[in-house]
């Protein structure tokens, strides 16, 4: 028999970098409406992208209460690109401190040499990265991976990055529930999104959008319009995962967004076996090199 524990809010979310040159809605504008969404939302895991070093300070400066993991991609080295001093853009997770425990973290390089800061992938003339965290929820003991991503555009890095992605999501440990989140730059009707919830995972899972059994999959980038026609923000998780609620979340306030993407917020909670007397959680993290 199984049953569900407690659920806990996801989201994934573009934040668009602080230095671009959005004019009424640059980031010092629109930092004000950013955290309020933020608040609004609660979440208990926020996976961002494009988040710059003074955009990751000022959602800690709002919420001294969440916990955060991450590095730039240009972590240790020279940014060649004025408008992104290192270590430049995260893929910085955040969580409820009072809620999860960081067990493990590890930033990785979408390439062929994935620990070496700001190398690149195939057809990227731009370093991606994937930032993996190993959670546990204090409560009850047990855990969770959480990979956070932003593609960069283009088949031949997209398929080259499927596959890498595909590989390391192979390496969960079957009693590990694992979502993967971020902005993969093509639509989730691409042959990107059937590669990465095709594959059977440990434990025979696999990786399912959380709008597969839910109505309301919108578009996501609308370029502070209001107006999106793709999805290329997602939330997959893995089928132990049950998927209560999933919405992309469309706030604005007179006229204005908080980035020109829209947030994609999930409420989900673990499949676990009915627990007999005598059991007990266990569990036997990987240990991964801390970085």
């Amino acid at each position: 028999m199984m049953r569900n524990t407690a659920a806990f809010t996801l989201c994934t979310f573009n934040l668009r970098f602080a230095t671009a040159p959005d004019g009424a809605d640059a980031w010092p504008r629109r930092k004000p409406l950013l955290l309020d969404c933020l608040a609004r939302l609660a979440p208990d895991i926020l996976c961002t992208q494009e988040a710059m070093p003074e955009q990751i300070d000022a959602i800690r400066a709002r919420f001294p209460h969440w916990g955060m993991a991450g590095e730039g991609r240009f972590a240790g080295v020279v940014s060649p690109r004025p408008s992104e001093p290192a270590p430049g853009e995260h893929c910085a997770v955040f969580f409820q401190a009072e809620r999860f425990r960081l067990e493990e973290t590890q930033t990785r390089w979408l390439s062929a040499t994935p620990d070496r800061p700001a190398s690149l992938g195939p057809g990227a003339d731009l370093p991606r990265i994937v930032t993996r965290v190993r959670l546990r929820e204090q409560a009850s003991g047990r855990l969770l991976d959480v990979y956070n991503t932003h593609f960069h555009w283009g088949s031949t890095f997209t398929g080259f990055a499927v596959e890498l992605l595909g590989h390391w999501l192979g390496d969960t440990p079957a009693d590990v529930p694992v979502v993967l989140t971020g902005d993969f730059n093509v639509d989730a009707a691409g042959p990107e999104h059937a590669a990465l919830t095709a594959p059977a995972l440990a434990g025979g899972r696999r990786l399912q959008d959380v709008f597969d059994a839910l109505p309301g999959r919108q578009g996501t980038r609308h370029d502070f319009t209001g107006t999106a026609r793709v999805c290329i923000d997602w939330i997959l998780a893995s089928s132990d995962l049950a998927v209560r609620r999933a919405w992309t979340d469309t706030w604005s306030r007179d006229g204005r967004y908080p980035s020109d993407h829209f947030p994609v917020v999930a409420e989900l909670a673990a499949e676990v076996p009915q627990a007999r007397p005598t059991d007990r959680f266990l569990s036997s993290p990987r240990e991964l090199k801390q970085r």
